[in-house]
C-alpha cells in the first residue's frame, strides 16, 4: 500500500499505471487494486500519441522500443497503431549480441588454425535447422582444444557441461560451446556444414597447404589412433576426398574398412607417414589423440 494516499491520489491522476508501477516498484495489477480501493479512476487524458507523431517514431523505431518511450506496454503501442491504421516499423531490430564473436572467420581458409577448425567442426560440430545457431560438443577432458577455438574466433561464450549420451562418452557428460550467428553459417555452408551435414558432408576444396590441418581436425573429432592402426569415418565423399588428399602429399593409400552403417578408412604401420604429415609441428591438436601418436608411432 502506498505510504501516503494523498500522494498517491495526486500522482494518479496524472500517471498511467505502468508509470506508478515503476515508481512505487510494484506491478501494474497492484496499481489497479490501489485505484478500486480507494474510487482513484484513470487520468482523463491518454498518452497516446496524434496520428502523425506515432507515424513519426513508427519510421525508427519497433513498438517496445515506442511503449518505452510512453512508459506503456507494447499492447497499447500495438493498439495505437490499430486505431490509426498504421504499420509496424519497416526495420527490423534484432537483439544485440549478447557474446563477442568474429563472425566472418570461416569466410577465409587462411591459416592452419582456421583450416584445423573447419575439420573440427566438420566432424562434431551440430548446426541448427534455423540456420542461425551452432554447437561443439566435446568430451570434458577436451575442453582445452574449446578454449582455443573460443580465443581464435573472438568469442566470450561460456563452456556449458550438459549431459549427452553417446557411443564415445556412454557417461553422458559433455562440454559444450554454443555460437549464435547467421553470417558464420552462411559460411559455414560453402565448406559443406550444413544441418544433417553427416548425411551430406562433402570434402572441401583448399589450398594443398591447408589440407593437413583440415584432415587433422577431421581425425581429431571422428577418428581413432591406437597402437595398431588409425581411422577416420564419415561420409563416403569426405572420405573419397581425405584419401586422394593423404596419397597426393604422402603417397599412402589408406584401406576402406565397412564401419556398421558407415564408411571407414584404415591406415596401419606402413602409412605411419600419414600421422607425422597430420601431426607434427601442428599448432592446433587434440592433446589425447596428439599422445597416442608420440606412444605408438612417434
Amino acid at each position: 500500500m502506498p505510504q501516503s494516499l494523498e500522494n498517491f491520489a495526486q500522482l494518479a491522476s496524472h500517471h498511467t499505471n505502468v508509470q506508478l508501477a515503476k515508481m512505487f516498484n510494484v506491478t501494474t495489477r497492484t496499481i489497479t487494486v490501489w485505484r478500486t480501493r480507494y474510487n482513484i479512476p484513470a487520468p482523463i487524458h491518454s498518452v497516446r500519441p496524434d496520428e502523425a507523431t506515432l507515424q513519426k517514431l513508427l519510421l525508427l523505431h519497433n513498438d517496445r522500443a515506442i511503449a518505452n518511450m510512453f512508459h506503456v506496454k507494447t499492447r497499447s503501442v500495438s493498439s495505437w497503431r490499430e486505431h490509426y491504421k498504421l504499420p509496424p516499423c519497416p526495420i527490423k531490430k534484432y537483439r544485440s549480441r549478447v557474446y563477442t564473436l568474429n563472425e566472418r572467420f570461416f569466410s577465409v581458409i587462411d591459416s592452419p588454425e582456421k583450416a584445423y577448425i573447419l575439420g573440427l567442426f566438420a566432424a562434431d560440430a551440430w548446426v541448427g535447422t534455423d540456420k542461425r545457431t551452432i554447437a561443439l560438443a566435446l568430451h570434458p577432458q577436451d575442453i582445452h582444444i574449446l578454449e582455443s577455438i573460443k580465443e581464435h574466433l573472438g568469442s566470450t561464450a561460456p563452456i556449458l557441461t550438459r549431459s549427452r549420451r553417446s557411443g564415445f562418452n556412454p557417461n553422458g557428460v559433455m562440454a559444450t560451446i554454443w555460437f549464435c550467428s547467421k553470417a558464420m553459417i552462411d559460411d559455414l555452408a560453402q565448406w559443406h556444414i550444413v544441418p544433417n551435414k553427416s548425411l551430406v558432408l562433402r570434402y572441401p576444396t583448399l589450398p594443398e597447404i591447408m589440407e593437413r590441418h583440415y584432415i587433422r581436425g577431421l581425425i581429431d573429432g571422428d577418428g581413432n589412433i591406437n597402437a595398431r592402426n588409425f581411422s577416420l569415418i564419415g561420409t563416403t565423399a569426405v572420405l573419397e576426398g581425405t584419401q586422394q588428399a593423404i596419397l597426393r602429399h604422402t603417397h599412402c593409400r589408406l584401406a576402406w574398412s565397412p564401419c556398421g552403417p558407415t564408411q571407414r578408412i584404415v591406415g596401419y604401420r606402413r602409412d605411419r607417414k600419414v600421422l607425422h604429415w597430420l601431426y607434427d609441428t601442428s599448432p592446433l591438436h587434440l592433446h589425447r589423440k596428439y599422445q597416442k601418436y608420440l606412444d605408438h608411432w612417434h
